[in-house]
């Protein structure tokens, strides 16, 4: 999936940028927001980010597409 999405990655001018919500959860060791799929503009790609952290270090990091991401990736 992976190799597939890099292929499929727009250039570095033609990325939008991702609009983030307002809303994030962190417990002092991990945090996760969302990139909702509806914004105040358009549709996006519908990502949730969680990250471990150690301090101000990441040392885990995973991302969970929604349907409308993984619909990018699938049928381009």
């Amino acid at each position: 999936m992976l190799q597939e999405a890099t292929r499929r990655r727009p250039d570095e001018d033609e990325l939008p940028s991702l609009p983030r919500s307002d809303t994030f959860a962190f417990d002092g060791d991990r945090l996760i927001w969302e990139y909702p799929r509806q914004t105040p503009g358009d549709d996006q790609i519908d990502l949730v980010e969680v990250m471990e952290l150690d301090g101000t270090h990441i040392t885990r990091h995973r991302i969970y597409w929604g349907w409308k991401g993984i619909a990018h990736i699938t049928t381009h």
